[in-house]
């Protein structure tokens, strides 16, 4: 069988989209935890069912991260009843959207994390050395006044 030389096509014209549908974008199903994030940096708020795997606990707590634990569902019924209602009530999404807008800097804003993960340390340090104990290099609580 002889090789068919193919023809270049024209390019086609993206479709016109009524300029509110920005406003209605929303993930509905996100299989992986790097798509929720994704999703998330992008602005676009996510649906999930947190059931039991790891996509789903991710999703959830991005979001309650997000503070937007309203758009965490524990089971399937749940989850189309707010899909059906974030379609019909294009405020409800709007909100959301506003929500992430105004959390997703510190969501994704790594250093201002470490430097909070770092206070609780010291607070934990502190706390455990005014109530009589010490934390050794290796990570070990010791007594410092045996009772």
């Amino acid at each position: 069988m002889a090789a068919r030389k193919q023809k270049p096509t024209k390019p086609t014209k993206p479709t016109k989209q009524p300029k509110s549908a920005g406003a209605r974008l929303l993930v509905v199903e996100a299989r992986f935890y790097n798509d929720i994030a994704d999703a998330l940096l992008a602005g676009v708020p996510i649906l999930t069912c947190r059931g039991e795997g790891f996509a789903g606990r991710v999703a959830a707590s991005l979001l309650e991260a997000a503070g937007l634990r309203e758009l965490v569902t524990d089971s399937l019924e749940d989850y189309e009843a707010l899909a059906l209602k974030l379609a019909r009530e294009p405020d409800a999404l709007n909100d959301a959207k506003r929500i992430l807008a105004q959390n997703r800097p510190g969501l994704f804003d790594l250093t201002s994390q470490v430097r909070a993960l770092e206070v609780a340390y010291r607070h934990m340090r502190e706390t455990t050395s005014s109530n009589g104990f010490r934390v050794t290099a290796d990570g070990e609580i010791e007594m410092l006044q045996p009772v």
